[in-house]
């Protein structure tokens, strides 16, 4: 599969260098110089498997044009490329919808491995389309969860594929290390905040199936049960 990308840079210089990286390496890379021109050009042709997007942009920055990408497609893989590096600024670009960062300056190859990894998560080569717990059914082709098999919630990639490793270890402890390891490939605190995000809003929607639980487990991890089934 030959991925298509969506590039959003203001530094023109940078940008050219990055696309024409990308492009060698088999990527189709779209570029746009900032987030109100690139809102427009989404809106057209939402049809990318990711996105890189800078934080510090004129007209719309990143922050603001991600809200209003996720409003449109709450699942596309997102990273930001940005100078910042305040625990704020990354934080806050965990919590309007990107899946990762990367800071000014970087190594192409760490982008090109974190690139891949959620790449690898979104477009699976598993033969697994759906997991069931509970009342509940994961359908991991649609990135839905089906609650109570009536009720259908949009998810993240992040958010399916920490349900994934849920229901597959269903009655049994997932830890905190192997969940981070999983969808980041590394442990820090700024991901560990997130994760902490990620699994609320996860415990939110398993509390409407009354045959699932998910407990925390201090200095563990945490264990979707199963109840009365």
């Amino acid at each position: 599969m030959k991925y298509k990308i969506f590039l959003v840079e203001d530094d023109k210089h940078f940008a050219y260098v990055l696309k024409s990286f990308l492009t060698t390496k088999g990527y189709d890379v779209d570029w746009y110089e900032n987030g109100e021109i690139a809102l427009e050009k989404y809106k057209n042709n939402p049809f990318y498997h990711l996105m890189l997007v800078d934080i510090m942009m004129p007209k719309k920055d990143g922050i603001t044009l991600v809200k209003e990408i996720r409003t449109i497609n709450p699942s596309i893989p997102i990273i930001f490329i940005t100078a910042k590096s305040q625990n704020e600024d990354i934080l806050t670009g965990y919590e309007v919808g990107a899946d990762d960062y990367v800071i000014k300056p970087f190594s192409v190859d760490i982008l090109l491995a974190r690139m891949q990894v959620l790449l690898n998560r979104v477009y699976p080569q598993s033969n697994i389309t759906k997991l069931e717990a509970g009342n509940s059914i994961l359908d991991v082709n649609r990135n839905v969860l089906i609650l109570n098999n009536k009720e259908e919630i949009k998810l993240s990639p992040i958010e399916l594929e920490i349900l994934k490793i849920l229901f597959q270890n269903i009655n049994n402890i997932t830890t905190k290390n192997e969940l981070l390891m999983h969808l980041y490939g590394d442990v820090d605190y700024f991901k560990s905040r997130t994760l902490d995000v990620y699994i609320a809003k996860v415990r939110k929607w398993i509390k409407q199936d009354s045959h699932l639980e998910l407990i925390s487990l201090p200095r563990q991890g945490y264990k979707l049960i199963e109840i009365g089934v």
